[in-house]
Formats: C-alpha cells, structure tokens, sequence
C-alpha cells in the first residue's frame, strides 16, 4: 500500500508540473500564392506564420537570370513581415524565404509565381 501511494503522489507531481508545448509554426499564408500567375505584380509580399518569427533570409530571382534580389528585413519577430517589392517586368519568379522560430527551429520555404505579359 506504502508503494502504491508513493507511485500515486509520483503521479500526480509529474501531471501537475507545466508543459510547455513546442509546436514548430508554419507559414499561414502569404498575399503571392505559389504557382500564381498576375497580370502585376504587387506592391508588398505579406507573410504570415502561425507564431511570430524572424526572417533570416529573403531573396527574389528571376528564371533565366543569376540575380537574386536581397529582399531581408531588418530581423523583428512577428506573426507577420511585409516587405515592399520592386517593380517586377513580366517572367518566372520564386521567392525563397527563411524564418526562424523564437524555440530555434528554422523553417524555409520558396513561391513560385508569374508575372503574365
């Protein structure tokens, strides 16, 4: 009976104690859809994450070309980055992005879109 007691408190400080969830974020959605196709391009991309990151790193090229645009801003954490964009002639893009999470975990991902003639 001593034992079952002992494995019962046991159980019951362990169940009490606060856990902390580390679910990784996700991007939410962002304002260029992958695979898009736009007569113009926007003015800003607008990325959303499920939990506020960093953005480590955004770049912007255009197919055919071996010019990546630096688009990175200055390194906030927030749910949602917008980053103004240039003046985009009609062609293939892809936007690559990086993002890191307050718990460390670094997340990519990249947009493929077209601007149509």
């Amino acid at each position: 009976m001593k034992h079952y007691l002992i494995g019962l408190t046991t159980l019951g400080l362990i169940t009490s104690l606060p856990l902390t969830a580390h679910a990784h974020t996700v991007l939410a959605s962002s304002n260029i859809e992958a695979g898009a196709s736009m007569v113009a391009a926007p003015n800003t991309l607008d990325l959303t994450f499920v939990k506020s990151v960093g953005l480590a790193k955004l770049e912007l090229t255009e197919a055919g070309s071996d010019t990546v645009l630096d688009l990175t801003p200055e390194r906030t954490m927030a749910k949602t980055h917008r980053v103004d964009l240039p003046s985009l002639e009609p062609g293939n893009y892809t936007i690559q992005w990086r993002a890191v999470a307050s718990d460390g975990h670094v997340m990519t991902g990249e947009i493929a879109f077209t601007i149509a003639a």
